[in-house]
């Protein structure tokens, strides 16, 4: 689980990185988000609970 967290955050870092290169700061923020948002959902799906969209309440 942690190998697959650590390979896609290290992944998105780096795309995030090229944005901040090209000037693309809004870009870069959207990838470091979604990249926690996807290292999160993995996280709880490694640990079997139920993330907060994903129930009826």
């Amino acid at each position: 689980m942690f190998k697959k967290m650590y390979l896609l955050l290290f992944q998105r870092i780096s795309d995030a990185l090229m944005a901040l290169e090209r000037d693309d700061a809004a870009q870069a923020k959207k990838i470091l988000i979604c990249a926690q948002q996807d290292a999160e959902e993995l996280y709880i799906e490694a640990k079997g609970n139920i993330s907060c969209r994903d129930s009826s309440l």
